[in-house]
């Protein structure tokens, strides 16, 4: 029996990262949609300036999504080996143990 690779605090940060980086998102998609909503202001350039940002945080809100998804992942990919190591330790203890009381 070996014990089981990977390091779960790894998988812990790196999933919390995603979902800071998905809320960064979240937070850019709204200024987007803010400044894409009609206004006081009306000129050519206004249009293009709002219909390019009503286009971006379409774009960028499937990132978040994707963003988030794999962070929520990773962070019970995490808990979930941390909890089949410390498993598999102790089932590799008892054999040892079990071994020993053998000989």
């Amino acid at each position: 029996m070996q014990p089981l690779d990977g390091d779960p605090e790894v998988l812990r940060d790196t999933g919390q990262r995603y979902r800071e980086t998905a809320a960064a998102i979240r937070s850019a998609v709204a200024t987007l949609t803010d400044i894409a909503r009609p206004g006081a202001m009306v000129s050519v350039a206004i249009e293009r300036v709002r219909g390019d940002a009503e286009h971006l945080a379409g774009e960028i809100a499937a990132a978040e999504r994707r963003y988030g998804e794999t962070g929520e992942a990773l962070v019970d990919y995490a808990m979930a080996l941390a909890d089949a190591q410390e498993r598999a330790e102790r089932a590799i203890r008892d054999d040892e143990e079990a071994r020993a009381d053998l000989d």
